[in-house]
């Protein structure tokens, strides 16, 4: 849809600059050819001038004057590579050189060999780039995509096939069914992971357009290869030095290919990015896989120091119970590879991961050291503690042993008074249980 657009887009405005600027170019071209045919007269009329002068006493004069005295001088012109016809420029703003026109501007290639002279044009041209674009730009990115989908899909397919046969081909060659119960079960369930497309497979696609498209341009310039190749690859890379053009029809004609190519490269820097987000989120990953490892080891470390937690002795009839305090400051997990935490990882990248993480933004790397930070600060919390307070536990024999004297006596006082009996009142019921039967159960803390 998007390509469907800009050429409906290409095409209006191929109409619009042909109509502001062919009016002047056709007017400049007549002017043009005028002033060469009147220099030209000019010049030959003083050469019979001056001949006639020179020879007057020799030849007929008359004869200078001759027409085919006048076709000579057009023959010796000629040999001289001077061409009146040649000097005259040719027209260029034709619908076909408007689309062009139009076409170096959206695309931002700009060759210059065809340009606005009037004041109408250069505001047109200034508009109809700022449209144009972030219309191309749309236009890529739907093309860009499919293209990049359908890539995805042949790779997808490829992996798939390969799979099969060499799984066929063990199978066949081992004859074990045992071998083809152990890669079937791998393979069913690898079917449903798609594999990111490699970007030396999108490189290699892009190489093969240019040479292809080469071939074509080869053909229908008349250029040579080389001449083709180079000039293909300075319009993939929007330079337009304009040393090589093609021409008008030719270039509107071919307006697939390098529009094709365009998107080819554009998908190329796509897949580029889609690895720079894979290896972001794979790196994310391994941090949190890290840190989950780490945690999970340290509170086995944790257990088994608590297993072998000892219990003290009874003392008169007093039993501590006094857990060993831990110290875990030892275990303290710091960052080992500085500020820069995704170094860690780097170590053990390939070289093509090394490259994606070189081309990441510096805010995802940004983001990438903060989040190692955070979890490795999270590991020292949760593996550092504190001096735990030594709880006693003290379990009395009777409860009697801890009370104050006086209390005591009070309380046997109060069990053998006796109870004075009230007219009118109904005497209060002994306790069912005494006061030196009750045991009590403390808890000291102490620091």
């Amino acid at each position: 849809m998007g390509m469907v657009v800009l050429l409906v887009y290409t095409v209006i405005g191929g109409v619009l600059f042909v109509a502001l600027e062919s009016p002047s170019e056709k007017t400049h071209i007549a002017q043009t050819a005028s002033e060469l045919s009147l220099k030209s007269l000019k010049a030959r009329n003083r050469l019979s001038s001056d001949m006639q002068y020179f020879f007057r006493s020799k030849v007929n004069v008359t004869k200078l004057l001759d027409h085919k005295f006048i076709k000579v001088m057009e023959e010796y012109d000629r040999n001289m590579g001077y061409e009146p016809a040649s000097v005259v420029p040719k027209e260029k703003w034709t619908l076909f050189g408007g689309m062009y026109y139009a076409g170096t501007l959206y695309t931002t290639i700009g060759y210059g060999d065809i340009y606005t002279s009037t004041v109408a044009g250069k505001v047109a041209t200034c508009i109809y780039s700022l449209f144009g674009v972030p219309l191309l730009i749309v236009a890529l990115e739907g093309f860009g995509s499919w293209l990049f989908n359908f890539m995805q899909w042949l790779w997808n397919s490829f992996k798939k096939t390969s799979r099969r046969f060499v799984r066929r081909a063990s199978t066949t060659l081992l004859k074990s069914d045992s071998l083809e119960d152990i890669e079937t079960q791998p393979e069913r369930s690898s079917n449903n992971v798609e594999e990111l497309l490699p970007l030396e497979m999108a490189i290699a696609f892009l190489v093969i357009w240019v040479l292809m498209s080469a071939g074509i341009f080869c053909f229908f310039e008349s250029w040579d290869f080389g001449t083709s190749v180079y000039y293909f690859y300075i319009s993939l890379m929007t330079i337009g030095l304009g040393d090589i053009t093609p021409n008008h029809e030719t270039a509107c004609g071919l307006f697939f290919i390098i529009f094709g190519g365009l998107s080819v490269f554009s998908m190329s820097l796509k897949v580029i990015q889609m690895h720079i987000e894979a290896m972001f989120a794979t790196i994310i990953k391994s941090i949190e896989d890290d840190f989950k490892r780490d945690i999970c080891a340290e509170r086995k470390k944790s257990q088994e120091k608590d297993a072998r937690t000892s219990l003290t002795g009874l003392n008169d009839g007093v039993r501590l119970i006094l857990p060993q305090p831990t110290d875990m400051a030892t275990d303290s997990l710091e960052p080992k590879e500085g500020p820069d935490g995704i170094k860690k990882y780097e170590k053990e990248m390939s070289f093509n991961q090394k490259m994606y993480l070189k081309l990441m933004s510096n805010h995802q790397k940004k983001l990438l050291n903060e989040k190692f930070e955070t979890r490795a600060k999270m590991r020292n919390r949760a593996t550092q503690t504190d001096n735990r307070k030594v709880s006693i536990l003290i379990q009395t024999e009777d409860m009697s042993h801890f009370m104050d004297p006086v209390e005591e006596e009070e309380s046997e006082e109060e069990e053998q008074a006796p109870v004075a009996v009230v007219p009118g009142q109904v005497p209060r019921p002994k306790p069912l249980f005494s006061v030196k039967k009750r045991r009590k159960l403390y808890i000291y803390n102490t620091d």
